[in-house]
């Protein structure tokens, strides 16, 4: 599942206990490992559950000069291809580890390297020359992001919990109400003041002190085709066999959860196959 974390401080240096809240209070996203990089005003850090290259990918990630650094929540499902793609144009990996690709593609594309990318993710990159933080969800939001601008700082995590505590946010009376209404609390509000998630195909990319939220991606909108009944199954065949083939790729074993209807059956049979 894993989890990550991050602080940008404009007025001090980060309380060190304020990182260990946030990695502490995700720990069983992340049981298996932990990393930080603390450089006073900024830092980020990730609790990790180990699926791919379970002993080499520990995050962050920092590229070969030390000054772009990643962590990151999900799996890249086209990693293997991407990876050929960029040792191609040059770029050498530290780790076997899926995640390691969306570094060198932001070095080789900056922010565009978010279109290149199929998977299940929510990451930080830092670029130190740039001053830069980027944020990014994937593209249906499968993957969780909340974030804080409060008193000229700036936090970001993947539970809310650790957030709300160092914020000191109280409950929104608004989103009790919304969450009594609706039994969820819509997005991008939170169950807490002055917290509020990134939205799927969402990026925040921080720069000094100015901010900026885009819409990286959008569904194209629905186009009729003339197809036959048979063409229009053998096409749905393709395109589930292709994706959950791509979501087998693991070292460690897989498992599938079973709701008992159609849609986890399914799965489960392409998979066995």
């Amino acid at each position: 599942m894993c989890g990550i974390f991050g602080i940008l401080n404009n007025d001090k240096s980060i309380d060190l206990k304020d990182l260990a809240l946030l990695s502490d209070s995700m720990i069983y996203r992340g049981p298996d490992d932990k990393g930080i990089i603390n450089k006073s005003k900024w830092a980020i850090g990730m609790r990790r559950l180990s699926i791919i290259d379970i002993s080499g990918g520990h995050q962050p990630i920092s590229n070969s000069s030390n000054d772009i650094h990643l962590v990151c929540n999900g799996e890249i499902y086209n990693h293997i291809s991407l990876r050929k793609s960029l040792i191609d144009l040059g770029y050498t990996f530290k780790t076997n580890s899926d995640v390691e690709v969306i570094l060198h593609l932001y070095q080789e594309y900056g922010c565009d390297a978010i279109q290149h990318l199929n998977g299940m993710f929510a990451f930080a990159i830092y670029d130190e020359k740039k001053d830069l933080l980027w944020l990014a969800r994937d593209r249906i939001g499968i993957k969780p992001l909340y974030y804080c601008f409060k008193n000229n700082n700036f936090i970001f995590s993947s539970e809310l919990t650790g957030i709300a505590k160092i914020t000191e946010s109280s409950l929104s009376e608004e989103s009790v109400i919304d969450y009594l209404a609706y039994s969820y609390v819509p997005a991008p509000k939170t169950i807490f003041n002055d917290i509020f998630k990134l939205m799927p195909a969402e990026e925040l990319i921080i720069k000094g002190n100015s901010h900026q939220f885009n819409q990286y991606w959008k569904h194209d909108k629905c186009v009729n085709e003339h197809i036959s009944l048979d063409g229009a199954a053998e096409e749905l065949n393709l395109l589930i066999k292709d994706s959950i083939k791509l979501q087998l790729i693991s070292d460690v074993p897989l498992g599938i959860f079973l709701s008992g209807g159609v849609d986890s059956s399914a799965i489960a049979s392409y998979a066995a196959d």
